[in-house]
This record gives structure tokens, sequence and C-alpha cells, in this order.
């Protein structure tokens, strides 16, 4: 299993007890009063009146019909219905009836003029944006200066095959391909565009960035298995499995890993190693440590030591097989100048960059790398924002390990919390590799992991040690955020919390939160109705299956319709 979690640092059944225990304490906070009713500060989600001011009675409708069709089984077929309809109407026509009303409810628009309008819509209403180029298309081109291209591949890596430069990073889902270092840099050009236009916006600018349009697939699945080899190898130092390394057991380790060491050399290690100067290394500093561009020679001790003293422990062949090439490190290097350039754009322009989540198997090498960024641009504000994915079982432990680099650090975290994007995909891997899957098991289980998370991430915003964006469609989760917000203090227009749903999702959220004067905003997918296809289709799949545990938007619209016709207001 690809984690970023080692020994004491993964969640087990008892741990996850402990930490649903903690969400189900965050429920319960409040006194008797309280939980009788919200705080001043707690917007009313169920007032339809208020959730779809300023909405036409047309778009009402076009969203009805959108969650119901979600809703229905039809909407598992969605592809095989748009294949067909493009056989029987034509490509032109079947595009203008997606236009008038999949795209129209889930997108900002085609071009800039469309988007405009859009967005100035959201911001009447309180709401910010984050711009999202949505094309999915293979002939997305990256000419075009307000269209990011996305270019998607589906094929496998060999983890443990040196990458080089012209070599065709493979992936699934949505996410970039790679097709050389020059395309590399191309999108470089178009992130640093949407870092200007988001700078432009009156609310708080986002741009999102998805790692693996700043490099090889491929190099960030080598990354990543480094990066857990090396935390892994922490389990290893730690002999006696107190949580610490001390000198005895890093000394007997280091001459396992590399027998023709001296003495002087291993205490020399130590002394690196040891940040708190108190004897002993615990794992956030053993991972403050790692370095990705010292391992091929590293890798060189390691291959020498064990030619002339003979097999050593596994992990030491281990880490010699999963570090980076001499080529590779060159790699990694113009990532990271691509990072820095856009990272340095945003702290210029006073806009905030978040960088993805992606699939477990590259998260490992994103985090690392968005970390690395954080400790430069985060020193006053955040500036850097990770994303966090509730749905794995390792992610409250790792934003826990995170919080604490950064306290150590002297930067802020930024971090916004969602729940997942890959729960299919991530547990159909994990069954065909045969390792335990990285998915929660239930439902209940995510939910609490992403409360636990967001109480974690709020006291450490009221501690002024963290900012977060809370992406998530989930009522529940937001009124016990905005609840939790109260309790500690945090004004909503004035404090680092921002809360995101996607455009055409959630939207009586987004508009509630909005006109109470929290940070809301939409993730605002854009692009050319015949390129954006795929993120529409996926967005009705995804739609099916939240449909099937949650009524309340279809809810509130047959409501807010219902006392529009009763009160002669239909054509507002």
């Amino acid at each position: 299993m690809i984690t970023l979690a080692c020994g004491r640092h993964s969640i087990g059944p008892s741990s996850f007890r402990v930490l649903c225990a903690q969400s189900a304490r965050w429920a319960h906070t409040a006194t008797p009063q309280d939980a009788a009713k919200p705080t001043s500060k707690t917007p009313h989600f169920d007032d339809h009146e208020q959730a779809f001011k300023g909405q036409s009675t047309a778009s009402l409708v076009r969203a009805l019909g959108v969650f119901m069709f979600c809703a229905s089984p039809l909407s598992k077929h969605s592809d095989a219905l748009y294949s067909t309809s493009k056989k029987i109407l034509g490509d032109k026509l079947t595009h203008a009836l997606v236009k008038a009303t999949f795209f129209k409810h889930f997108c900002a628009g085609e071009d800039q003029p469309e988007v405009y309008r859009t967005m100035k819509r959201l911001q009447s209403r309180g709401i910010g944006g984050i711009l999202d180029f949505a094309a999915e298309g293979d002939d997305v081109q990256p000419s075009a200066p307000t269209a990011p291209p996305a270019t998607p591949t589906t094929a496998s890596a060999n983890p443990k095959q040196p990458v080089a430069p012209g070599q065709l990073g493979q992936a699934v889902a949505r996410q970039y391909s790679y097709v050389d270092e020059d395309t590399c840099d191309k999108h470089v050009t178009i992130f640093l565009s949407a870092i200007d236009t988001a700078a432009t916006m009156p609310m708080q600018g986002f741009a999102a960035v998805k790692m693996t349009g700043l490099g090889n697939t491929r190099l960030l699945k080598r990354i990543s298995d480094a990066v857990t080899e090396v935390r892994g190898l922490f389990r290893e130092f730690d002999t006696d499995g107190s949580g610490y390394v001390d000198r005895e057991e890093f000394t007997r380790s280091y001459r396992a890993m590399l027998p023709d060491a001296g003495d002087e050399e291993q205490a020399r290690a130590f002394e690196w190693a040891d940040l708190t100067q108190t004897g002993r290394i615990d794992y956030v500093a053993w991972c403050q440590r790692m370095s990705l561009t010292k391992m091929p020679q590293l890798a060189d001790r390691i291959r020498l030591s064990a030619a002339a003293a003979g097999a050593g422990p596994a992990w030491r062949q281990q880490l010699s097989e999963v570090a980076l090439t001499d080529e590779e490190v060159e790699l990694v290097r113009a990532m990271r100048t691509r990072l820095r350039t856009l990272a340095q754009q945003s702290a210029d322009k006073g806009v905030k960059m978040m960088v993805d989540a992606e699939h477990t198997y590259f998260q490992p090498a994103i985090d690392h790398l968005t970390l690395e960024l954080m400790r430069k641009y985060n020193t006053r504000g955040a500036v850097i924002y990770n994303t966090y994915q509730a749905y794995l079982k390792d992610s409250y432990t790792r934003l826990k390990d995170d919080l604490e680099r950064a306290k150590r650090g002297g930067y802020k975290l930024g971090a916004k919390l969602v729940r997942g994007a890959y729960m299919e995909l991530e547990r159909a891997r994990a069954q065909r590799k045969g390792y335990p899957s990285p998915i929660h098991d239930t439902l209940q289980d995510t939910h609490a992991s992403y409360d636990a998370c967001a109480q974690l991430l709020l006291e450490e915003v009221a501690a002024g040690r963290a900012e977060v964006l809370l992406g998530s469609h989930n009522q529940g989760s937001i009124e016990k955020a905005t609840q939790h917000m109260a309790r500690l203090g945090l004004e909503p227009g004035a404090s680092p919390v921002f809360f995101g749903q996607l455009l055409g999702m959630a939207d009586h959220l987004t508009q509630v939160l909005g006109s109470s004067g929290y940070r809301a905003f939409k993730y605002v997918p854009y692009g050319p109705v015949h390129l954006v296809i795929p993120y529409l289709l996926r967005r009705a799949a995804e739609n099916s299956t939240i449909m099937q545990g949650t009524k309340r938007d279809v809810h509130l619209l047959r409501a807010e319709l219902a006392r529009r016709l009763r009160a002669g207001q239909l054509l507002s």
C-alpha cells in the first residue's frame, strides 16, 4: 500500500475509533442551549427563498431537471446516450442540447465573455470564483491563452524504470499528459495566466494547479516511491517502536545501511538529523531532513557497501532500488523551478495557489514538493495550499504531521480539505494489485474523518497557524464548521476560512454562506462544450452517487418553485 504513514503513523481500527470519538465530541461540544438553536453567526440553509435568491426560475427548473436525471438509472448510461445522440442528431445539435442543459448548469461558459458574466453573477451574491479549465478532450492544445490544456492518457507506468525526458508519462482519470519538458514549460505559461486573472477578481483570488501538468507522471510515481521508502525507513531505525530514534538506534541502523561508514561519519549524520538537538529524532524531524537530490549518491554508497560487505537487511536493497537517478534529479529540479515560478507569481499578485490532490500513487510526491513551497512562501500568510482528501484512511494523521512540520518550520499551513475524487478508481486499483484499500470502508467513516480534520484545522486557524478552504457539499459538515467557528471566535468575513463547492452542486450552501458574510467560493469549470463533455459525464456519475444519499437539493428546489408559483413569481 502506497501511503505516507509508517509504523505508529498508520491509522488502524482502534485509532480510527478515537478519531470518530473526536468528531462526535465536536458535534456535541455546544451547550444544550447552543444545540437547541444555531448561534447568530450560524447560517440557515433550510430557507429556500434565501438559498435561491437572485436565481431565475428557468435556472431552478433546469437544475431540478439535471438533478432528477442524475438520480435516475439513465445517468449510469450517460456516455452511451451521448454517443447515440451524436449518431442520430449529429455533433452540432447534440452539443447545443448539452450546452442548454448540463453545460449551463455545471460550467461557467465556453469563452471569456460567457465566463465573465457568470463570475459577475456570483460576485453579486457575495460568492467568489476559482476558475478551472475543464477540457479533457484528446485534441486540447496549449496555444490558447485562456484555455489551459488538460489531455488525459490511460496507461500504466513501471515504478522501477527510470524516467528519461522523452518518455511518455501515463495516467488515469483527469490529469495532464506528459509530452516533453517544453510542453511542461508551456503549461507554466498557462498557469501564470490563470494566476494573473485570479489577481483581478474583486474577492480573494485563488488559482488551482495540477502537479501532473508540470512534470512527467512516471517521475511523480518514482518520487512517491522514494519518499514513501525514506519515510518508511524511520520504522526500521526505530527498532524499539518508541516513536523516536535515539543515537544508539541510529548508529546501529546506519551501520547496517552503510557498513563502511566510520564513527565520525555516523556521528555527523546523527547530529545533522537531530533537528531539535535533544539526542533523539522523531518522525516529523526525520521527514524534514529528507533530500531527494542526495538519493543518487546514497544509492551508489549502498551498492558499493553491499558489494564489499555482502547482503544486508532487505530494506537497504529496497532503498537502493527506489533512489532517483542523476537524470531524474535533474528533472525534479526542473519541476521545482516551474513550481517556484508559479508560487512567486502568486505571492507577488496576492493570489492563493492551490495544489490539487491526485491519485494516491502520486500524492507522496505532491505533498513533498508542496510542503517545500510552503516553507518558503507561507511565512507570513498562506500563499500555497495543499489538498487533503478525507476519504483516505491516513488523512487525519498526515494532516497532524504536516501541521507539526509547519509549527516547527515557522510557517502557516495552507489546506484545502475535500472528501475525495477517485474513490472507485482507488478501490479497484487496490483490489487489482492486492493491497488494502486506502479509502475508508464506509461513508460514515469518511464523514467522521472530514469533520475531525475540519475541527483540527479550524483550531489551528484560531491559533494563527493555518488557513483553510473547506470544500464540501455536505450540509452537516458545513453546519458543524460554522458552529465551531463561532465557538472559536472566528469572524466569517475576516478569518482565513474559506468555503468552496463546485458550480452546479450544493448551490444553496454557497448562496447562503455568501449572503451570510462567509467567504464562499465556487469552483468554476469552463471550456468548449465538446472538450468539457468528459467532465460533464463524470459530474453526472458523481451526482448519481450523491443523490442516493441526500435529496436536500431537490427538496429545496421544489419548495422554492412551489413558493414562487403560489406567490405568482414564476417569471422572476
